[in-house]
């Protein structure tokens, strides 16, 4: 059997993380630990929302930078700026940024489209399925709104192209000390 563990990364974990990296200390015989970014969507909460002046963020991705692990690593695309920002040796053609209005959208039981799940709470994207086709939608204003928040992020920039300015909906869980979208 093949094992992916996912593993959010947040204030109250990284310290662990940073230690089971160090020591190659996760379970024997895992494929991968993908590394998720804790949202303060659903269930979470703001307090444990990583910030990129962290010096425990920087130490974490120096490791993986640095540390070959005897498992994959991977990350949702929520921790690219994380990547761009605290790697030297990851290649950049291997990371994609937020997939939210360019690849996938999230519908809702009660058949709102958004561009993403974590809008849930704020609804500020959301288009009707019951009057509008998914087509409608994806080709909406919102989307289209949403979508160009990743055009216009942080203009001036150099690595824009790698991350598109983090995250619209959530934007504290950037993890760039130079935001300026």
């Amino acid at each position: 059997m093949i094992v992916n563990l996912h593993y959010v990364l947040g204030n109250q974990s990284i310290d662990d993380a940073i230690d089971r990296l160090e020591q190659s200390d996760f379970y024997n015989g895992i494929n991968a630990v993908i590394f998720l970014a804790h949202k303060p969507v659903g269930l979470g909460s703001h307090k444990n929302v990583l910030k990129a002046n962290d010096p425990r963020v920087a130490k974490f991705f120096n490791i993986i930078d640095e540390k070959k692990q005897p498992f994959k690593i991977g990350f949702d695309s929520c921790n690219v700026p994380g990547i761009v920002n605290f790697t030297k040796n990851i290649n950049m053609m291997s990371v994609d940024t937020c997939e939210a209005a360019r690849y996938s959208a999230y519908i809702t039981s009660d058949m709102k489209m958004l561009p993403c799940s974590f809008d849930v709470g704020g609804m500020k994207w959301a288009i009707d399925l019951h009057t509008n086709t998914v087509e409608d939608a994806w080709n909406s204003l919102q989307f289209e709104y949403f979508r160009d928040t990743f055009r216009k992020a942080c203009p001036n920039c150099g690595k824009r192209e790698n991350c598109l300015g983090g995250c619209p909906i959530t934007n504290e869980i950037t993890l760039c000390s130079e935001k300026n979208p």
